[in-house]
């Protein structure tokens, strides 16, 4: 069964038991978090090849995917925020699931998303703020992240 499988079928079907149940909550975060990722490429309205491809690095590394489970997510994601009304649908099952040191990674991925073109937008920025904010992770933890991509 690929990733796009999986994830289709554990987000459709009510979890049957608690280890399902953790599998579906698995799948959901790494979703919501290639959909945030994805959100920052598409923020400067210019989807730029370097910004794509930090993107996938990202989420391969943070979620331990091969190539092509990383690409398959992304094609799910990019769908996801097209149609996405709001960040709240995202950030709420991350803020849930995710401690804080995960939300910093997630944060410190989309720093360098942001920087992978050589340009921090400010559609990019004021992106990142946000998501940081929903997901209480600390200005000055999110500042310092920010530092660390833009000296990268």
């Amino acid at each position: 069964m690929t990733l796009i499988d999986r994830i289709t079928t554990l987000l459709s079907k009510p979890a049957a038991d608690a280890t399902a149940d953790e599998a579906r909550m698995a799948e959901a975060v790494r979703l919501c978090s290639a959909c945030l990722l994805m959100e920052v490429v598409r923020a400067d309205h210019a989807e730029d090849e370097a910004e794509i491809a930090t993107a996938l690095t990202r989420v391969k590394a943070q979620f331990s995917l091969s190539d092509a489970d990383a690409a398959a997510l992304a094609d799910v994601a990019r769908s996801r925020v097209e149609t996405s009304v709001s960040l709240y649908e995202f950030t709420r099952t991350l803020h849930e699931r995710m401690s804080g040191e995960q939300k910093s990674q997630l944060i410190a991925g989309m720093w360098a998303v942001a920087y992978a073109d050589g340009h921090l937008d400010m559609h990019e920025d004021a992106l990142i703020l946000k998501v940081a904010d929903l997901l209480y992770v600390p200005r000055s933890e999110v500042m310092r992240l920010k530092a660390i991509a833009q000296n990268a």
